[in-house]
């Protein structure tokens, strides 16, 4: 009651036991989701139960709204109810963004494990491909020394006759040169491999550079493609978004005239954001119009709060990261 106005009661969706169970239904899907979040690691599994869980909430959203559009068309919704569902409906929409929050965890742990293996293949090859120069640098002047005096007692040899007495004394001679010049050319060719490493190693930070614009590449594409195969969740929170906005239009261009509103309504008093704010108030319905546009298009709706939960869970990360490294210096 305001003054002497009258409102007839609703209590399909102004009664106290349908708010308290929207409103502890979505409190209580909070908790899944800070479930799967405890060990920093989102699966397929906690992934679809949430996907599930939020899909059922808005569906429900959705009939709620339905209903609303419907009684109002036939004048029997006043703009005060339609208030209260449009403030249910900005609860309901937290399934979305909850549900993107955890997706986007998902992809991004999945986008940076393929990195890191991509960078682990890439070190494996390197370093069986190019070993350290440190490793061989062994190959010094007294080998070579060896190696020469081998292949010159090789050839004094060699240019002797085989007798038959020192037979055994010549063949283990002609062994142990050629043992001392496979050894040394296979040192001179691992000091070769060694030095051609140098410039894979010197190139080594512009393939972690490709590998990590391939990592980026492959979120865009893992966004694109969840967008193309229309998540049920996104579709559902998208179309849900329009709907509400809508309804938010069609109240707030004349929220006196809205339905079976009576005139003495735009006195009657709403709570917004814990203060008392009358549905007449100009300046109510001017932010209201502009705050439901913003949200009126399909897909489009989606990219605003996206794009803010994305932004802070990137920063919420690289503050971790940079807490972590502070951490590790100071020890």
């Amino acid at each position: 009651m305001s003054g002497t106005c009258l409102i007839a009661p609703n209590p399909d969706v102004a009664g106290i036991g349908v708010r308290i169970a929207i409103y502890a239904q979505n409190f209580l899907g909070f908790f899944p989701a800070l479930a799967a979040l405890r060990d920093k690691h989102v699966d397929e599994v906690e992934l679809d139960a949430l996907e599930a869980q939020s899909t059922t909430i808005l569906i429900m959203a959705l009939a709620i709204l339905v209903t609303t559009i419907v009684e109002a068309a036939k004048n029997d919704f006043i703009n005060y109810h339609t208030s209260i569902v449009l403030s249910l409906s900005w609860i309901n929409n937290t399934n979305t963004f909850l549900y993107f929050l955890l997706w986007l965890h998902r992809k991004t742990t999945l986008s940076q494990e393929r990195h890191n293996e991509a960078t682990y293949s890439n070190e494996i090859e390197i370093s069986v491909e190019s070993p350290s120069i440190s490793e061989h640098s062994a190959f010094t002047i007294e080998e070579e020394r060896k190696v020469f005096d081998a292949k010159r007692e090789l050839s004094s040899r060699l240019s002797q006759p085989a007798g038959i007495g020192n037979m055994g004394w010549w063949l283990d001679t002609l062994r142990t040169s050629l043992n001392t010049l496979a050894r040394g050319e296979k040192r001179a060719v691992a000091l070769s491999n060694a030095n051609r490493g140098v410039d894979t190693i010197v190139n080594k930070e512009d393939t972690l550079l490709r590998q990590a614009q391939v990592t980026f590449q492959n979120t865009i594409d893992d966004v694109y493609a969840s967008f193309h195969q229309l998540n049920a969740v996104f579709l559902l929170g998208s179309i849900h978004l329009t709907l509400m906005s809508a309804v938010g239009i069609w109240l707030w261009h004349s929220p006196t005239s809205f339905g079976a509103s009576p005139p003495c309504s735009a006195a009657k008093q709403i709570n917004l954001l814990g203060h008392p704010v009358h549905i007449g108030s100009l300046p109510l319905q001017i932010i209201s119009l502009i705050m439901y546009s913003i949200f009126l298009v399909p897909f489009l709706n989606l990219v605003l709060p996206m794009a803010a939960i994305t932004s802070l869970y990137i920063f919420c990360n690289r503050s971790r990261s940079s807490v972590l490294f502070s951490l590790l210096i100071s020890s």
